[in-house]
C-alpha cells in the first residue's frame, strides 16, 4: 500500500516529446518548474490521483537478464544517488521516451519528470522518481475581465483529472529492480509504455497472484465454458471459484482444478488456457503453483464477476446466488419444439416490489 498524502514534490521539469517516426522533434527544458503552492496542489492531484487504486507493483527488467542494463533503471539509480544532476538525467529520460516513438500512432505530448520525498510505501518513507506523459489537451473557457464587460475566450490546457501515462519508481528493493507503479490510460499501443519505454514485469506478490488467478478463471468461464455449455454452467463455475477463494487460506492449483474445474475435458482445456493467459499477461507461475490468498483482493475481484445471462431480444437474467445448487433449483433451461426457440423457466415463491 502506498500513502501519497505526505509526499513532497521537490523537483519537476517538463519536456516535449514528438513522434520520431513522423519526423517530429524533441524539445528539452534546461530549467525546472518554479513550484508555488497553487502549482504544487494541482500537480499533486494530477500525478497521484490515478495511482490511488493501483495495487499491482512492477519492477524493471532487461531481456539480457541484467537489470542494470535497463535504461530507466540506470537513470533512476543515478537520480537516487545524486539529485544535483536532475535536469541532465531528465533530458536522458525524455530522449529515451522519444526514441520509442517509432509507431505512427504514438502521440506527441509533454513528459514530466519529478522527484519526490516522503513517499510512504508499506509504512516506510522513501524517495521516488515520477515520469508522466500527457497526450491530450482539453478545451476550456477563460474569463477575461474588461473595463465595461466580462468576456470569454477559448484556450487549451491539461486536465488535472486525466493522466494519460505515468509511473512512480520507489527507492526500495533496488537489487530486484526497484518497485514501481505504472498506468497507461491510452493503450493504443500496448507495448509502447510498459514494454518498450519502461521494460517492466509484474512484481508477483500473493496479492498479484490472487487477482490474476481470479481474472484468469473468470475469462476461462466466459470464453470457454460459456461457448460450450448453457450459461448457467458458467455461473456455477464462477460460484465455485468465489467459494474456493473465500474458504481457503492458500491456493493450490491441483486442489483448485479438482474442486472448481471438475470435469476432465475442462481440466485439459484449463491447463492450456492457463499457460496462454500467463504468457499474454507476462507473469510466470510459481514453482509450486501455490500462494497465500489475499482476502482484500478477493473482495475486489468478486466485483468483476458478471452473474448475468444475456439473451436476444434485449432480455437479461441477473442471478445473485450464494451457491451453485441454487442455479438449478430456481432456473430451468429448455427448448420449445413448437416455437423452435430456447427458453428459461424461473421458479420463485413471491414477487418483490
Amino acid at each position: 500500500m502506498v500513502v501519497f498524502s505526505e509526499a513532497e514534490l521537490l523537483k519537476c521539469i517538463v519536456h516535449k516529446v514528438g513522434n520520431k517516426s513522423r519526423n517530429e522533434s524533441l524539445f528539452t527544458s534546461e530549467r525546472q518548474l518554479e513550484l508555488n503552492e497553487e502549482i504544487l496542489d494541482s500537480l499533486h492531484k494530477y500525478f497521484f490521483k490515478p495511482f490511488r487504486k493501483q495495487q499491482d507493483f512492477y519492477k524493471f527488467t532487461h531481456n539480457s537478464g541484467e537489470t542494470s542494463r535497463n535504461d530507466l533503471f540506470h537513470y533512476c539509480e543515478m537520480l537516487f544517488h545524486d539529485q544535483s544532476k536532475f535536469e541532465e538525467i531528465s533530458m536522458h529520460i525524455a530522449r529515451h521516451l522519444f526514441e520509442q516513438g517509432t509507431h505512427p500512432q504514438i502521440k506527441t505530448g509533454e513528459c514530466c519528470v519529478a522527484y519526490f520525498d516522503n513517499m510512504v510505501i508499506e509504512g516506510e518513507p522513501v524517495e521516488a522518481v515520477g515520469i508522466f506523459k500527457n497526450e491530450s489537451k482539453d478545451q476550456f473557457l477563460k474569463i477575461v475581465d474588461g473595463h465595461s464587460q466580462i468576456n470569454l475566450k477559448t484556450d487549451e490546457g491539461i486536465n488535472t483529472n486525466k493522466l494519460d501515462k505515468g509511473c512512480i519508481v520507489f527507492n526500495t528493493e533496488k537489487d530486484s529492480g526497484f518497485r514501481l507503479l505504472t498506468i497507461d490510460a491510452n493503450a493504443y499501443d500496448t507495448q509502447y509504455w510498459n514494454e518498450k519505454f519502461l521494460q517492466v514485469i509484474p512484481d508477483a506478490t500473493d496479492s498479484f497472484y490472487t487477482a490474476k488467478t481470479f481474472e484468469m478463471v473468470n475469462s476461462f468461464a466466459n470464453e470457454v465454458v460459456n461457448e460450450e455449455e448453457a450459461p448457467q454452467e458458467r455461473i456455477k463455475m464462477l460460484d465455485r471459484t468465489v467459494k474456493y477463494f473465500e474458504e481457503k487460506e492458500k491456493f493450490d492449483v491441483d486442489d483448485f482444478v479438482d474442486e472448481v474445474i471438475q470435469t476432465d475435458a475442462y481440466k485439459e482445456q484449463f491447463k492450456d488456457y492457463k499457460q496462454k493467459f500467463q504468457e499474454d499477461n507476462h507473469f510466470e507461475p510459481r514453482e509450486e503453483e501455490s500462494f497465500q490468498i489475499d482476502e482484500k483482493r478477493v473482495k475486489e475481484s468478486k466485483k468483476q464477476i458478471k452473474s448475468t445471462i444475456k439473451l436476444d431480444g434485449q432480455i437479461q437474467i441477473k442471478l445473485n446466488f450464494n451457491n451453485e445448487s441454487q442455479v438449478d433449483h430456481y432456473l430451468e433451461r429448455g427448448f420449445d419444439n413448437e416455437k423452435q426457440m430456447n427458453f428459461y423457466k424461473v421458479y420463485f415463491r413471491e414477487e418483490k416490489h
